[in-house]
């Protein structure tokens, strides 16, 4: 018994079967640390891809947002194309090749383009369209009023002195369109002249309103005037309406303003020294209310307390002065202007094997300001 347990217990070693099996064990061990490995570091890696790739994107998107929300003008050009243009003048151009994994390339004041963002898989940019109206104004030279030789109506001629309170001129009115704003009257012609003798005295034309048809007369304050040189007036002699007296071109300043569909009247008085010659006006015979080309004569020799025609009569439309009126029209023109107000973009970008779309928008700051 003392051998049996001697032997049992100095037993040294492994036999083969126990070596195999524990081998076994340890290549199962072994492939499974292995594999575990792999995993993890993959997943590691992924979620480096996965982080690089929503920070790149994401940096990307607010660079494009910034610089959209930053321009005046905005310009899609095609769902993968978007040109910007800044306050100062700048530009800058955004374009892909709509190959997935090429570069969103940037343009700068029409430069070179140079890689903005890598591995783009897709990229849409849509406009939102707004409009608005915009008004100008623009001049056009025009005759606002001319006497015309009535057919049908006989004429003869009168003249009416200009000197102590006497004061002659005519009553107008330009019916326009509601789109004109004002009007400034540039030129006159009219046959008016100083009697030949040597009479000194300047010409005095001013610009009044009217409180209409059955007021012609003149009242509140004087809107503007001008002098007429003595020496630019041509000279005439008498009797009354037996010559041709020719006519006289004035310019008027531009103070002479006047508003469309109101009535108005220029007088025409003498300003200083002695006699400053007559106003030849056409009288229309006939009877009836006579032409209607929106003037009519008005004239008063006690410096406006009475006017003749009287105010009210309604008989001055007998009366027409031979004048050539002309002037600058203003008018408002509206333009309907349409402009990119906001831009949506889209941007899906690829990183090992993720991929990543991020959506955003941007109003233009030009765009808004619009409104």
């Amino acid at each position: 018994m003392a051998n049996s347990s001697r032997n049992i217990g100095g037993r040294g070693g492994f036999t083969l079967v126990e070596v195999l099996i524990a081998g076994a064990m340890g290549a199962v061990l072994l492939t499974a640390l292995s594999a575990s490995t792999g995993v993890f570091f993959d997943s590691y890696a992924d979620g480096l891809d996965k982080q690089d790739l929503n920070l790149a994107n994401h940096i990307a998107m607010e660079r494009l947002l910034k610089s959209i929300t930053n321009a005046a003008v905005a310009k899609v050009t095609s769902t993968n194309s978007l040109e910007l243009t800044f306050p100062n003048g700048g530009t800058e151009k955004y374009a892909w090749s709509e190959q997935a994994g090429d570069p969103l390339l940037f343009f700068s004041n029409q430069g070179s383009g140079i890689d903005f963002v890598d591995n783009v898989f897709d990229l849409t940019f849509t406009p939102t369209i707004a409009q608005y109206f915009q008004e100008t104004l623009e001049a056009e030279i025009a005759p606002l009023l001319s006497f015309e030789d009535y057919t049908g109506y006989s004429q003869e001629w009168e003249d009416h002195p200009l000197f102590a309170d006497n004061r002659h001129g005519f009553m107008f009115v330009v019916d326009c369109s509601k789109f004109v704003e004002r009007i400034e009257l540039t030129q006159i012609q009219v046959r008016i002249g100083k009697l030949a003798g040597g009479h000194t005295s300047d010409l005095k034309v001013s610009l009044y309103q009217t409180m209409g048809e059955l007021k012609p007369c003149p009242w509140g304050n004087e809107l503007a005037h001008c002098i007429i040189p003595n020496s630019e007036i041509p000279p005439v002699t008498y009797p009354y309406g037996q010559l041709d007296v020719p006519w006289m071109t004035i310019s008027l300043p531009p103070e002479f303003l006047i508003l469309p569909s109101r009535y108005y009247c220029l007088l025409f008085e003498k300003s200083g020294g002695t006699q400053a010659g007559y106003l030849r006006v056409a009288r229309i015979n006939g009877g009836g209310n006579g032409p209607n080309n929106n003037m009519a004569y008005m004239g008063s020799n006690d410096g406006g307390v009475s006017w003749d025609p009287p105010c009210g009569s309604n008989d001055y439309h007998l009366r027409d002065v031979p004048v050539y009126l002309e002037g600058t029209i203003y008018n408002r023109k509206r333009k309907n202007i349409q402009y990119v107000a906001f831009v949506d973009v889209a941007l899906t970008m690829g990183c090992g094997k993720e991929i990543r779309t991020e959506c955003g928008r941007a109003r233009v700051r030009g765009g808004g300001s619009k409104r």
